[in-house]
């Protein structure tokens, strides 16, 4: 499955509203359902979809099925977090048992 095909499997399985998600950024829906609709995102982009689906990015060890990093929600900038100011960068690094 593609990259494509799987943004757009996420954003349906947790029933992102594009068009609310694009009021909240400024922006047109058009310009962003083109971003999502793309066979290339940044994660960037896809941290943003999580966000909004309270969800996180992971990167996991085929070996050995361990989760290696994830970013979450305060991975983004901090312009995206305006009710209590600024938050900072956080970085889950989960170090593998040996």
């Amino acid at each position: 499955m593609s990259i494509k095909a799987k943004t757009k499997a996420f954003i349906a399985i947790k029933n992102i509203n594009l068009t609310k998600m694009a009021n909240k950024k400024g922006v047109a829906k058009q310009n962003l359902s083109r971003t999502y609709g793309r066979d290339t995102l940044k994660i960037k982009e896809l941290l943003e979809l999580c966000a909004i689906a309270d969800c996180r990015l992971s990167i996991v060890d085929n070996k050995n099925n361990h989760e290696l990093i994830s970013y979450n929600k305060y991975d983004l900038e901090p312009l995206e977090i305006k009710d209590n100011g600024t938050i900072q960068s956080s970085i889950e690094i989960k170090i593998p048992d040996k």
